[in-house]
């Protein structure tokens, strides 16, 4: 157990070997000139950029046409021109990786990442270097308002950002890392360990190389917090000038513990007494192992860790247009206020005020006692060589006209200043590519950070159908997820509005777009009353539905109508159907019947046939026995025949038997 102890008491570092790494740093700091530079430009870019006046200069015009910050502005414009978003990918399919980068992007928003990236770039090109310090913040409160603390991030002066080996450009490999603060006593004494002797925990000197100004009834004191590495695992302590007030510990934290002393269930002391030996069996196995600090360059410097920026090279720039311009105006103030030469006996009395169209006489007999100096003025190249100096900074600096859209724009296509822009543009890509890398930095710090520090967090995401929902993230979800953090940026060409603008008007022309949608997609800054349109075309449209509705519902009205009488219609043929198919019913039984007299009558004329043959034998033979009895008789039947025929056709002359 003893072993143990003592084998904790080693992890760390003195306060006289944090001293000397200080000064250490210091030194090489200015020895590259780093601590006299970025304060110079600092006041360049805030336009303090004249020395204090002299006896000599006292009445020397100062003017101001701050080349540098339009430079500046611009360069962080184009770098930024493209929106970033840190995305996680993982080929373990078990995970729910959409929720871990929905909690990814939750975070960002909240800490507000695009305004510090803002802040972080404008450092690199004023500076050299920009720095992001992310840390656990107590006090943040949650969305069911208890304090539970989240992630805060600070973007950190390249100056207060000390390392080991200054010439390594990785700050991951570094042996350690201190960060200069200048902080609150009283709030020191209060972070303090127990064991510490808070006596020397006093006001000292404040050695930042911008020399600012500080409360008169605060007192503050520098706190040096170093992070290294024991054992693979990232470790921090903090400390002032004479006294380690927070003892080296590790930088994993112990998530129950901190929630504990947050809730007031245990108090910060035994905390810290059991921050190595009560940790989970998870973060036994999972230890930070990279430091909470991000730390980029603007510009390569050979040899060290410390950029260069895009302001120390174009300060005699400056300085030149500067005092050119102020020649230009001292001359033209001499021009318009010269000196007069006045002999002794001219005035007599009179007073020069300088007011125009003053009279005065001149009482010498000379008549040449009063005379004003005429000198020569600034040749044309002279007046010119300003702007000479101010667009060649401007195409060195790449902050051309071409690359604002500026002038250029008139008579020409939307289509053709895009392309003239991304040509311009080229020089920026690496410098793009670079900030876009130390995303993926960023993304990798935030990923330790969510792997230890949230257990059930409750956050919000909004969805496709931009509805607002909330969900629990846990970071043990994750731990046999290996993560590829890529920084995604919006890809195509950069655009200035004017180029949007042709192209929206475009779309609009040929019908593409609606004008709801051409007003929502143009440019925020070239329409100042976006939303009163969009109102005006909602009540329009409102408008045009109701009467739509209107029209539909007489539509309606008069298809029922017809439908009605094609209903009435529908039944009168249905009757007549069913008059036809009676009448086809008549027929068929009329032909049925005439069938049935045919076959009748057939049947008739075949019986009488046989009647008329049964009738014409039966005379026959009636015949024939007639014949044979009148034979027996001796009757001649031939002549009784004529007279019988004679009879008959009415002869008066015959004789009937």
């Amino acid at each position: 157990m003893k072993d143990k102890q003592d084998k904790k008491q080693q992890i760390g570092a003195t306060i006289d070997e944090i001293n000397r790494w200080y000064d250490d740093s210091i030194t090489y700091q200015n020895s590259i000139g780093l601590t006299k530079s970025i304060p110079e430009c600092v006041k360049m870019f805030e336009g303090d950029q004249w020395a204090a006046p002299t006896k000599a200069t006292k009445y020397f015009p100062r003017p101001v046409v701050n080349i540098i910050e339009m430079c500046c502005n611009n360069k962080k414009s184009q770098v930024l021109s493209s929106p970033i978003k840190i995305v996680y990918k993982s080929e373990n399919k078990n995970a729910d990786i959409e929720r871990f980068n929905r909690f990814a992007e939750y975070e960002q928003k909240r800490l507000r990442q695009e305004d510090f990236n803002n802040k972080a770039i404008l450092d690199g090109i004023i500076k050299g270097s920009y720095c992001f310090y992310y840390y656990w913040d107590k006090s943040v409160v949650g969305l069911d308002g208890l304090v539970e603390g989240d992630i805060a991030v600070q973007v950190v002066d390249p100056a207060n950002v000390l390392f080991s080996n200054p010439n390594e450009k990785d700050e991951q490999k570094q042996d350690w890392i201190m960060l200069v603060s200048r902080e609150n006593v009283e709030h020191i004494k209060e972070i303090a360990d127990g064991d510490v002797d808070k006596h020397k925990i006093n006001e000292d000197n404040n050695d930042s190389i911008y020399n600012e100004s500080e409360s008169d009834t605060e007192k503050y004191v520098t706190v040096l917090t170093r992070f290294f590495r024991h054992n693979g695992e990232v470790y921090f302590e903090r400390a002032t000038k004479e006294v380690i007030f927070n003892k080296a510990r590790p930088f994993t934290p112990n998530v129950e513990h901190e929630k504990n002393v947050i809730a007031g269930k245990e108090d910060k002391m035994q905390q810290k007494e059991n921050t190595d030996d009560s940790a989970s069996e998870y973060m036994r196995i999972n230890k930070a192992t990279l430091y909470p600090i991000v730390f980029s360059q603007w510009k390569q410097r050979d040899k060290s860790i410390y950029g260069r920026g895009e302001v120390e090279a174009i300060i005699p720039n400056q300085k030149a247009i500067n005092w050119t311009l102020g020649l230009q105006i001292l001359m033209s103030q001499n021009e318009g206020m010269s000196p007069i030469v006045v002999k002794p006996d001219a005035l007599r009395g009179q007073k020069i005020t300088n007011e125009p169209g003053q009279v005065l006489t001149d009482y010498s007999k000379s008549n040449d006692g009063i005379t004003f100096v005429h000198r020569s003025g600034m040749t044309q190249s002279s007046v010119a060589l300003a702007d000479k100096i101010a667009d060649l900074t401007r195409v060195a600096v790449g902050s051309s006209e071409v690359m604002n859209g500026e002038l250029i724009s008139a008579g020409m296509s939307g289509a053709a200043i895009a392309q003239l822009q991304a040509q311009a543009l080229k020089p920026i890509e690496d410098l793009q590519k670079s900030f876009w890398r130390t995303m993926e930095k960023v993304g990798e710090v935030l990923e330790q950070f969510m792997r230890f520090f949230f257990k059930n967090k409750k956050y919000q995401y909004e969805d496709k159908n931009k509805n607002i929902k909330s969900e629990n993230f846990d970071s043990k979800d994750y731990k046999d997820v290996h993560f590829d953090v890529i920084a995604e940026a919006v890809a195509g060409t950069v655009m200035s509005d004017v180029a949007d603008i042709n192209i929206l008007d475009g779309l609009f022309a040929k019908g593409a777009i609606s004008l709801k949608t051409f007003i929502k997609c143009y440019p925020d800054n070239a329409i100042a009353n976006r939303q009163k349109l969009l109102e005006s075309i909602d009540e329009e449209e409102q408008s045009a539905v109701n009467q739509l509705t209107a029209q539909l519902q007489q539509a309606q009205a008069q298809l029922q109508q017809a439908a009605d009488v094609l209903k009435q219609q529908e039944q009168t043929i249905n009757n007549a159907q069913t008059v036809i198919n009676e009448n086809r019913a008549l027929k068929e039984k009329l032909y049925s019947l005439q069938a049935e007299y045919t076959r009748k009558m057939q049947q008739a004329n075949q019986l009488l046939s046989g009647v008329v043959v049964k009738a014409n034998e039966f005379y026959n033979d009636a015949k024939s026995m007639a014949g044979e009895v009148a034979k027996s008789r001796g009757i001649n039947v031939q002549e009784q025949s004529v007279q019988q025929a004679d009879l008959s056709n009415g002869n008066p002359n015959a004789q009937a038997f």
